[in-house]
C-alpha cells in the first residue's frame, strides 16, 4: 500500500466514526441509510431481471425521497451532505493523485514542485531572480551581455528538453550579477519540472564532508551527481583544501561523464583558479564550460540600491 492510499485510508476510516456518531445521536439518519443501502442492492439484483420499469421507478422515487429526509434532519442540526465525505485534501481527485488514470492531478504536480523547491535550496526572495529582470544595460557592453543572456536561455531549453548542454563558468567582480543570471537558469529550469541544486560552494563541501565522515553516508551525496542543474555559487580561494580540490574535481569529472549540467560563479579569473585549485581542476572547468566575465564599471547591487533610494 502507498503512502497516498494509507492516507486515504486513514481519512475513511476517520469519516465512518463521525458518520456513527452522528447516526447515533441521530437515529432516523441510520434508519434512513440502511434503507438507502437496501434500495441500491435491490436495484443491483433486479436491473437486468426486471420487466417492469415502473418497480424501479418507484424505488427511485422513494431513494430520492429518502435524500430530502436526510438532508432536511441535516440542515436542522447545522450540517449538510459533506458530512458524508471524508475531508479530502484535494477536492478534486479525492486525494487518488489522479482524476484520469496515468494523469498527474493538479495537486501532485504542485506536490512535486514544492519537492523540487525544497531540494533546490533556492531561498523564496532568490525565486524572483529571472531573464526578465535581468538588464544588461549596466554593463560595459550591452550587446555581448544580452548575448552571452541569450546563450543561457538557450541553454535552460536544452536542460528542460532533456538534452546535453554547455555548462558555464560565470566570472567578475562582487556585485556583477552572476548569481541573478545563474538563478535565471535555474528557476527557469525548475518552472518546467527539472530537478536543480543551488549550493555555495563552503556549502555545498561542508555537506559532502559531514556525508563522508561523520554520517558515513555517500548516498546521501548521489543528487548532487544526478540533480538536471547543478549552481555552485562563491567558487572561492578560501575553500582551496585538498579536500574541496578533490571533491570538485571529482563532482565535475562524474556530471561531464553524464552530461549532467553545471554553473559556477566566481569572484576568480580563470587563471587564479588554476593557481588555486591546481591544473586539473582547471581543466575540468575548460573542458565542457563557456567562460562568460561579466565586465561593469560598478557594483549592479549598488546601482540598484541608490535607484531605490531615489
Amino acid at each position: 500500500m502507498t503512502d497516498r492510499e494509507e492516507l486515504r485510508r486513514i481519512k475513511q476510516m476517520e469519516c465512518d466514526r463521525k458518520i456513527a456518531a452522528l447516526h447515533k445521536k441521530e437515529p432516523r439518519l441510520q434508519q434512513i441509510a440502511d434503507r438507502i443501502a437496501e434500495i441500491a442492492l435491490i436495484k443491483l439484483k433486479n436491473a437486468v431481471r426486471t420487466k417492469n420499469p415502473n418497480n424501479l421507478a418507484s424505488l427511485d422515487r422513494e431513494m430520492q425521497s429518502l435524500f430530502s429526509e436526510r438532508l432536511k434532519i441535516l440542515n436542522q442540526i447545522g450540517l449538510d451532505e459533506s458530512v458524508y465525505e471524508p475531508e479530502w485534501d484535494c477536492p478534486i481527485c479525492h486525494d487518488l493523485g489522479y482524476v484520469t488514470p496515468g494523469v498527474p492531478c493538479v495537486c501532485v504536480l504542485n506536490e512535486q514542485k514544492r519537492d523540487r523547491a525544497a531540494l533546490s535550496n533556492i531561498a523564496p526572495a532568490l525565486r524572483e531572480k529571472t531573464f526578465a529582470n535581468f538588464n544588461c544595460a549596466y554593463y560595459t557592453e550591452p550587446e555581448k551581455m544580452a548575448q552571452k543572456v541569450e546563450m543561457c536561455q538557450k541553454a535552460a531549453a536544452k536542460i528542460i528538453r532533456g538534452e546535453a548542454c554547455e555548462n558555464f563558468v560565470f566570472t567578475g567582480e562582487v556585485g556583477r550579477g552572476k548569481t541573478h543570471l545563474s538563478l535565471a537558469v535555474a528557476n527557469e529550469v525548475m518552472d518546467h519540472g527539472k530537478s536543480v541544486i543551488y549550493k555555495r560552494m563552503n556549502d555545498l563541501l561542508e555537506e559532502i564532508r559531514t556525508a563522508k565522515y561523520e554520517n558515513h553516508d555517500d548516498g546521501a551525496l548521489l543528487r548532487f551527481f544526478n540533480c538536471d542543474l547543478l549552481v555552485i555559487d562563491d567558487f572561492g580561494a578560501d575553500t582551496a583544501s585538498e579536500f574541496a580540490k578533490s571533491q570538485i574535481r571529482i563532482l565535475l569529472e562524474e556530471r561531464n561523464l553524464n552530461n549532467k549540467a553545471w554553473i559556477i560563479s566566481t569572484n576568480l579569473t580563470l587563471n587564479m583558479i588554476e593557481e588555486i585549485y591546481s591544473p586539473r581542476v582547471a581543466d575540468r572547468l575548460l573542458e565542457k564550460a563557456r567562460i562568460f566575465s561579466f565586465d561593469a564599471p560598478r557594483s549592479i547591487r549598488e546601482i540598484l540600491r541608490q535607484e531605490r533610494l531615489g
